[in-house]
């Protein structure tokens, strides 16, 4: 706050959309994640109990729990980052030192289809908020969008169901393309 001169309350993210970000340079594994850096091309290396370390030495008020943003095009892969970011969260959770900061948790997935079990799991680490941190980086228009097509498909099944549709046949439906993810029109295909 002091070197901003900023005297409201500040939010600092984990890293882990940076990591994203330097997919070119980085290596994932199960502790952490080693990158160069895109200015002098030195070795760095982030894992959950760094990237708290960092946070709270900078003051802010809400930090963030280091998570592994993923492509959520790809399903396998999401999945497999959405266990290292459940992972790390635990690690993230315990690493915090600091009681004057909130932690937040991020839910990934990769699609809507894992929120559910993702959500569940973070839930059950008793993050102060848990915030999204579901595919990249989207615009307010896209989110409407999304939004809308959820409720789209949420109204269609809810009249599936009331007409006696049966569970078997309601759940493939429930994976429609109405929300355009590009993974489900390739298990469809």
């Amino acid at each position: 706050h002091e070197f901003m001169q900023w005297p409201h309350p500040m939010l600092t993210d984990s890293g882990g959309f940076q990591v994203f970000s330097l997919a070119q340079t980085r290596k994932i594994d199960d502790e952490g994640v080693t990158f160069k850096s895109h200015i002098d091309g030195s070795t760095h290396r982030f894992t959950p109990e760094k990237s708290i370390a960092i946070q709270e030495n900078l003051g802010a008020d809400i930090i963030m729990a280091f998570d592994e943003c993923s492509d959520p095009n790809d399903h396998a892969y999401s999945k497999l980052a959405m266990e290292r970011t459940h992972r790390w969260a635990e690690r993230s959770f315990q690493a915090q030192k600091r009681t004057d900061q909130a932690l937040f948790g991020i839910v990934q997935g990769g699609s809507f289809l894992e929120w559910s079990r993702t959500l569940e799991r973070t839930l059950a680490l008793d993050f102060d908020t848990i915030i999204p941190g579901h595919g990249p980086v989207a615009t307010r228009a896209d989110l409407v969008t999304f939004n809308q097509n959820l409720v789209t498909m949420r109204t269609r099944l809810a009249g599936l169901i009331k007409s006696g549709t049966s569970r078997a046949e309601v759940i493939p439906r429930a994976e429609a393309r109405v929300l355009g993810h590009h993974q489900h029109q390739q298990q469809r295909a």
